[in-house]
């Protein structure tokens, strides 16, 4: 067997044995008692990171516990709601990992179809909902958040580690990754995010591919690096992408490193890429096979060049310090920065690597440009190959961008490599500290990384995290109370229909963040809500039908439909919903119920012993924005090109229909309407509407299409890219009286 060699660092290279045919590398530390001393490191590692969490959220009692990190109070944090959603779908048996995702309580009277939106965290949503069985639904939520940054310590650890790093500097290293700004800033409203726990194994196995003898087959390093991609391919998919493209860069490393000949080399690491990519398709599988069976829906997800932009890696965001900083000059310098730019990233600051990470990924960068200047030149170190690599793909107009331009557009939000690039910098500063260290006296060896752990932690750690515990927990327990005295009143099993009306998902109308219309279902059992479909579906398109009815008539109709209340979320309103309650009761509907802090209430309805499924409505499918509904009855709809409505005949045989609508721009522009036997153009712009009545269409039996086109390009509106705004669409059996 041939004799293991070890790399130098300082030639640029990991710090890894190089294994002969299928031997297995040997693990850091002196045998099993080495191993067991490296064991009880992690352990007192986890604690450590337990209570620095624990004291940041404040979550340090019991009662503390059942208060979510975040509740979607700020707008930044709506997604929470999206989360919590999948766990309590989860919680209440009514989602798996793998397959298709419905859920009977919302979506009243059909149930939720989630089908059209590939996401992979599927096996993080069911756990937590089994979980949530027996601590609740917060406590579980909120653990999964403490989890994932353990996890991070934990895998950082093992990593650095296994590349031959000091114990001590891998120690502080693995404190600083997991407990970095990127985390306390998602947390628990971007959870799967969070969740990035697994970055330093994926490098530590792309550090396996492009050095020594590479990856091999059957060997120990091998299944370990099998089972990090099986992670990856189960985790949020940005990480799955850079994963497999940091597998390829370094098997193309290897390549150039060792001769293009032996292609055989290759196999091993693309196994590991396939299998990160295979495991992902296999849990998005449900998508592609419900369109497959119910028609592609291109409005689920609407994603746009413009927002790959405004999301994109920038530089600068590495070093400026997010605006709620300790240290009041480095508050001052981020709230200048987030007042002045016009591509702020995501909300709240995620990127700021702390003056540690800045400082590790200063090294790295001068360390790479010495190397290539100096005479003779000297190889470059993996890390920096790695970080140039993000950096062509992620920033603002770099490959990502080009594939956008290209209508790929899947990742826009390629700010968030940010993490990948301070694990890479912090694992390069470790790995040289290492080396360095062995020539210090002591107690210097053990002093340094103490103090710069210390100073690292307590430069990046912000004096609280989350939204601020008393008023998240005050609008839970109305939230809950309200819910609760809803399902003691109301049948069980009865239908809400929740007001306003609401997309799911990433679907915030004025006053209302995106999700909102969840808060109710967190804390009840049996009764069943109208929101929370994916968009882009006919089956959800008759809930705009009721918006544009008068009060009472939406009362005849949804008691028809079997509803028994409808909800009525106070901050959609100008006039906080007053109008619409005094316009119930004046229908006959006295019996209200109001939450505690007076922002929702409830109108209980005389449902009909006999009901009928709501009659299938326009559908505003590919090139719309979210409706927008306002106070005073205007329902406008943006498009952001041409677009069509997806009309719906129920019966065997062709109908008559009355469209009736508003068409305007803000710029001047021919808008034509075709389809359903009509053809029709107008010349408008934004003084000069055109008004549509009754303008007769014939349905054929099944769906058809009514297509909206215009003759100039969309220019820019408040909600984006536009091109003309249909207003009030409304579509009768018979024509309408002339107002």
């Amino acid at each position: 067997m041939a004799k293991a060699r070890k790399l130098n660092p300082s030639k640029g290279r990991a710090l890894v044995s190089k294994p002969a045919g299928g031997r297995k590398r040997a693990a850091s530390g002196a045998g099993a008692a080495g191993a067991g001393v490296d064991f009880l490191r992690m352990v007192a590692l986890a604690v450590v990171c337990i209570g620095i969490w624990c004291t940041v959220y404040n979550r340090l009692s019991a009662e503390s516990w059942g208060i979510p990190l975040e509740y979607g109070l700020n707008p930044a944090a709506s997604d929470v709601k999206a989360e919590m959603g999948g766990f309590k779908a989860a919680q209440d048996g009514y989602f798996f990992p793998g397959v298709f995702h419905y859920e009977p309580h919302l979506n009243a009277p059909y149930g939720a179809n989630w089908n059209d939106i590939p996401v992979n965290e599927d096996f993080m949503s069911w756990g937590t909902g089994v979980l949530a069985r027996f601590i609740g639904l917060f406590a579980a939520a909120n653990f999964l958040v403490l989890l994932y940054q353990v996890l991070a310590a934990l895998a950082f650890y093992y990593a650095a580690r296994r590349l031959k790093c000091d114990w001590k500097w891998s120690f502080g290293g693995a404190l600083l990754f997991a407990m970095s700004p990127y985390a306390f800033a998602h947390s628990l409203h971007h959870v799967d995010i969070t969740c990035y726990w697994h970055i330093p194994l994926g490098l530590l196995v792309c550090f396996w591919i492009a050095n020594g003898s590479g990856l091999q087959f059957a060997t120990q390093d091998y299944w370990v690096a099998l089972g990090v991609a099986a992670v990856f391919g189960l985790q949020n998919v940005y990480y799955t992408n850079i994963f497999i493209q940091l597998v390829g860069v370094s098997l193309i490393i290897r390549w150039m490193r060792h001769g293009w000949r032996n292609w055989q080399i290759c196999l091993a690491p693309l196994s590991i890429g396939a299998a990160a990519f295979g495991v992902f398709i296999l849990m998005a599988l449900r998508v592609p096979l419900y369109a497959m069976f119910h028609g592609h829906n291109p409005s689920a997800t609407v994603r746009s060049y413009a927002q790959m932009e405004y999301y994109a890696l920038k530089l600068i965001d590495f070093f400026i310090p997010f605006p709620t900083h300790k240290f009041g000059p480095f508050a001052d310098l981020g709230k200048r920065y987030e007042q002045w730019t016009i591509l702020p990233a995501e909300i709240p600051p995620a990127c700021y690597f702390g003056l540690v990470g800045i400082a590790a990924f200063l090294w790295l960068a001068v360390h790479t440009v010495g190397r290539a200047i100096g005479r003779p030149a000297k190889k470059m170190p993996i890390e920096a190959v790695q970080t140039l690599w993000i950096f062509f793909y992620a920033v603002v107009g770099g490959i990502n961008g080009f594939l956008g331009v290209m209508r790929f557009q899947l990742f826009r939000s390629t700010t968030r490599y940010c993490i990948v690039i301070l694990a890479i910098a912090l694992l390069f500063a470790i790995r040289r500290m290492t080396l360095m260290a062995r020539r210090w006296p002591s107690p210097w060896p053990l002093v340094a990384p103490v103090g710069i752990v210390l100073f690292g932690l307590m430069e990046v750690l912000p004096p609280t995290a989350g939204e601020d515990m008393r008023y998240v927990g005050a609008v839970v327990n109305s939230d809950r109370l309200f819910a609760q005295s809803m399902e003691a009143t109301l049948p069980k099993g009865g239908m809400v229909f929740q007001f306003p009306v609401m997309d799911y998902p990433e679907s915030p109308i004025p006053g209302v963040s995106a999700y909102e219309p969840y808060r109710p279902y967190f804390f009840t059992h049996d009764l069943r809500y109208s929101y929370g479909d994916d968009k882009g579906r006919p089956d959800n398109a008759w809930q705009r039908v009721i918006v544009g009815m008068p009060p009472a008539e939406q009362v005849a109709a949804l008691e028809k439909y079997g509803f028994c209340a409808i909800y009525v979320d106070r901050a959609g309103y100008p006039d906080h919903g007053e109008s619409l309650l005094e316009q119930y009761k004046a229908a006959g509907r006295t019996r209200v119920i109001e939450s505690p802090l007076k922002d929702l209430y409830c109108v209980a309805l005389n449902p009909s012993p006999n009901p009928v499924l709501p009659p299938i409505g326009p559908l505003f499918s590919a090139g719309w924005y979210t409706e927008q509904d306002n106070g005073n009855g205007q329902r406008d709809h943006l498009a952001n090109g041409n677009a069509y409505v997806l009309l719906t005949n129920e019966t065997n045989a062709p109908v008559d229909k009355y469209a009736s609508f508003y068409i305007a721009s803000l710029t001047p522009r021919t808008v034509t309407l075709e389809g359903d036997g009509a053809y029709q153009s107008w010349r408008v712009d934004q003084q000069h509407p055109a008004r549509v009545t009754n303008l007769r269409l014939t349905l054929p039996p099944g769906e058809s299409k009514l297509f909206f086109s215009t003759d100039a390009p969309p220019t820019p509106g408040q909600a984006g890219m536009m091109t003309f705004d249909v207003v009030n669409f409304d579509l009768s059996d018979s024509p309408r009286a002339e107002q």
